[in-house]
């Protein structure tokens, strides 16, 4: 597959941007995987390619939303997707979200990377004092993975999920541009994260 523009970059991974087959040819069949959007809101309406293309373009148009395709270093192909969403310029806060679509990248430290790479774009580049995200607490994995990077629980929401003919609890979890310093430490990416942003 041919490379796309690289925004930013890991060893295993790159951030790009979306092009029009990624809303026929991907994220539909992502959003209808029942084991990809498990623990998600996504699946519970058809991913109709049209809708999902025009949702995108109008993220495009507020500077609210931030979203990029997480493409495969190697093969350049289009893995999942990562952004930073309700941004509020003001109080320096944002909503981090991801998902890997590509189910043969998973446990392969590809959301890891992802992750550290967008929460270091948003304090980095953003300027941003806190980035918050929504957990279901059923997905245990991910919850961990999440206080690995330096997450840390804040509360939870009850019943804040319907799913399956279901109520889900939703932890919310936060780390600070403070703990991001101290954590980032630790992180696979900081070389790249040093390279990318230079102190």
């Amino acid at each position: 597959m041919k490379q796309r523009p690289v925004f930013l970059e890991t060893d295993k991974l790159y951030f790009s941007q979306f092009i029009e087959s990624d809303f026929t040819e991907k994220i539909p069949f992502w959003y209808s995987d029942k084991e990809v959007t498990q623990f998600l809101s996504r699946g519970t309406l058809p991913p109709l390619p049209a809708l999902l293309k025009n949702d995108f373009d109008q993220l495009k148009q507020q500077n609210s939303e931030i979203q990029f395709a997480i493409m495969d270093k190697k093969t350049h192909q289009i893995i999942g997707l990562v952004g930073l969403h309700s941004i509020n310029w003001l109080s320096r806060h944002a909503e981090f979200r991801i998902l890997i679509g590509e189910k043969k990248f998973w446990g392969k430290g590809y959301g890891a990377q992802a992750c550290e790479l967008c929460v270091a774009y948003g304090f980095e580049a953003l300027n941003m004092n806190k980035i918050w995200l929504g957990v279901n607490t059923e997905n245990q994995k991910a919850f961990e993975s999440y206080r690995r990077v330096g997450f840390k629980p804040e509360g939870v929401l009850r019943q804040e999920l319907f799913k399956n003919g279901r109520y889900f609890d939703i932890a919310r979890m936060s780390l600070l541009t403070a703990e991001y310093k101290k954590t980032k430490t630790d992180w696979s990416t900081l070389k790249w994260i040093k390279k990318q942003y230079p102190a």
